[in-house]
């Protein structure tokens, strides 16, 4: 069914985000708690084999999972194909089809569902349009990401330490938090869209790491944000063993 198609189709390109997501906001929150934690850095410089691993480990996750989300492959699990269902069948975001999923959902619609559907959103070809535009904006950012994962993480390039350094330097950490939660905010207005009925707008959402570290949101169930505050909950701790129990 092409609503099975969607959902599932969604439902993926979640999961992906989202681990884009862990990965690499957890790269990076922990170098920017240790860059501010001197004592953490030394307690941790103690055991250097395992955390240059989960770092390498981290890095290379998060830039095998961003290609994957811009995969060009008609067969692949990608946002292309994501929003190519979505426009092609856009008959699956009509009233009717809502008003029957939302019955389907629940045992007691009959007493809400005429409110709930007298506020809903029908989208056009044009909401998809410029959802797309926005991808292929942030498509084209990707490029730099999906180069480093090609040359270094997929098939290993015969590259020197010059190269390598060349490629990282088209690198920008705004740029990449910006990009992610994009994605997010794609995945979240489109979910709401299909569930709920509201317009697919990209709603605001904090995607700086120095930001939600020093205002953290402890309510928040946004993944980048929880991955943050533990990181920082995990280093403060640490911080707090006393000198003399270092061995």
């Amino acid at each position: 069914m092409k609503e099975d198609d969607f959902s599932n189709e969604l439902e993926v390109f979640g999961k992906e985000v989202e681990l884009c997501m862990r990965y690499f906001y957890a790269y990076r929150a922990i170098n920017d708690v240790l860059g501010d934690d001197t004592k953490a850095l030394n307690i941790i410089n103690r055991t250097p084999e395992l955390w240059n691993t989960i770092s390498y480990a981290l890095e290379a996750s998060f830039f095998i999972a961003l290609t994957r989300i811009f995969d060009r492959k008609s067969k692949t699990h990608n946002v292309g194909r994501l929003l190519q269902i979505a426009n092609s069948n856009i008959d699956i975001f009509s009233a009717k089809a809502l008003e029957a999923r939302t019955r389907k959902s629940s045992a007691n619609a009959n007493e809400w569902i005429g409110e709930f559907m007298r506020d809903i959103y029908v989208p056009i070809s044009k909401d998809f349009q410029r959802l797309e535009k926005y991808i292929e904006k942030y498509r084209n950012i990707s490029k730099t990401y999906i180069t480093i994962r090609h040359n270094l993480f997929g098939h290993r390039q015969q590259l020197n330490l010059n190269g390598i350094h060349e490629l990282y330097a088209k690198t920008n950490i705004l740029e990449i938090e910006k990009l992610l939660v994009f994605l997010k905010r794609l995945y979240d207005s489109l979910l709401i869209l299909f569930h709920n009925g509201r317009k697919p707008l990209l709603r605001p959402m904090r995607f700086s790491i120095k930001t939600i570290r020093k205002k953290p949101d402890y309510y928040t169930q946004l993944v980048h944000e929880i991955i943050i505050q533990q990181t920082q909950s995990f280093f403060d701790l640490l911080s707090l063993i006393p000198d003399g129990q270092l061995t």
